[in-house]
């Protein structure tokens, strides 16, 4: 049966200079709303179960990977909630430890694995919790202060792990299968279109369908940021080519990084690329540090 897919925003358009204003705020609105969601939550489902074992089983895999001890998760944490819940995205509450998800399950598995994949990175990777404004998540870290560091790189990491447990697990995993099948159909057909919109298919994560055979298409989480983060490498690359044999390598520094929370190793490295301010620009932001490190500004 021929499908008709249709892209739900593929454009990767500029970030806007107040984004990470608007999104710490909404952060920590997030935060003191958890209980308020926990009321609406459901039993898990054997298929929950299921998809909760892949992904513990995944992560620890992959701090396993870095060196890192393996950090069990605890399902109880983990809060889907029932359709009678209020809107929300998912999230995860730093002061609680709680993982707050919607269940979309019923529409797409893929998309709901992915989503809990993220958040679960993030509550594997508190290294620091000393109060509601003193914290250290992956890279992101608030010191009893409004301003909020790495938030957009520690997203944008998380992201791209995202990517890639959907290349390495999710794609191949029997309870997948039908959905993955779809979803690499869809990026084969973009492939053969026009040249020009062929690197929409790398970005295709997961398919809702719709009316009339129609499946909305979905892209995986921070475009913006994932773009910026892309960028960093090709030009930590091309400025430390003695260091680094193949972008992965590069990358693999900043995924460490936010996976034990250890910065010293990123911090050394990108200033002796960019010089001794360039740290606390990445620190601040991906645009700012963009323009610090490029004569003209890249669109991110």
């Amino acid at each position: 049966m021929a499908e008709k897919p249709k892209l739900e925003s593929p454009s990767v358009e500029p970030l806007p200079s107040n984004a990470l204003k608007k999104e710490q705020k909404h952060s920590l609105e997030l935060s003191t709303r958890a209980s308020e969601f926990i009321r609406y939550e459901i039993n898990k489902s054997p298929e929950h179960e299921r998809i909760l074992d892949i992904i513990n089983d995944a992560t620890n895999r992959l701090f396993k990977q870095y060196g890192l001890k393996s950090k069990d998760q605890d399902y109880n944490s983990v809060h889907i909630l029932s359709s009678e819940a209020p809107q929300t995205k998912p999230f995860f509450e730093t002061g609680r430890g709680d993982i707050i998800m919607p269940d979309i399950s019923n529409q797409s598995k893929l998309l709901f694995a992915e989503q809990l994949f993220h958040e679960t990175m993030h509550q594997k990777t508190v290294h620091r919790h000393d109060g509601p404004y003193s914290y250290q998540v992956g890279l992101m870290e608030q010191n009893d202060s409004s301003e909020i560091y790495f938030e957009e790189l520690n997203e944008a990491i998380t992201a791209e792990l995202e990517k890639i447990f959907y290349q390495n697990v999710l794609r191949t995993e029997p309870l997948f299968k039908k959905e993955a099948a779809l979803v690499e159909e869809i990026k084969d057909k973009i492939k053969q279109g026009p040249e020009e919109d062929r690197w929409i298919s790398d970005e295709v994560c997961a398919t809702i369908p719709e009316k009339d055979e129609i499946h909305k298409i979905k892209q995986f989480s921070y475009p913006n940021r994932r773009r910026a983060l892309r960028i960093i490498i090709d030009r930590l690359c091309e400025k430390q080519s003695e260091y680094f044999n193949n972008r992965e390598e590069a990358m693999d520094i900043f995924f460490k990084a936010m996976l034990s929370g250890d910065t010293e190793k990123l911090k050394k490295i990108i200033e002796s690329a960019f010089g001794e301010e360039a740290y606390q620009k990445l620190q601040r932001g991906l645009r700012e540090f963009l323009d610090f490190i490029f004569e003209e500004k890249k669109t991110i």
